[in-house]
């Protein structure tokens, strides 16, 4: 199905960068957009800083009561499990 619609002067321009920095085309971004409305569910489809990606593991670190030496600790086993997972299986290890 196709629709045409007259947009605002400055909003396809925005819409674009929107869908530019979701990574997908013009087209796949307006879908989404009304496949959204539809569904009810409530998402954005920009993407996220790291920041904001990192606000929950930070949260839940301060949470916690460990110190930075016990979360290096935990992350270099976790790195070295891989890392000998890794060995095992003769994948690369970079």
């Amino acid at each position: 199905m196709s629709i045409t619609i007259h947009l605002p002067e400055g909003t396809e321009t925005k819409l674009r960068q929107k869908a530019e920095l979701a990574g997908v085309s013009i087209e796949r971004y307006l879908t989404n957009l009304a496949e959204l409305d539809l569904s009810g569910e409530s998402r954005t489809f920009t993407r996220k800083s790291f920041d904001e990606i990192l606000a929950p593991a930070r949260q839940s670190f301060v949470e916690s009561g460990d110190s930075e030496a016990e979360l290096t600790r935990v992350f270099e086993a976790a790195r070295n499990e891989v890392w000998s997972e890794k060995q095992k299986t003769g994948l690369p290890t970079e």
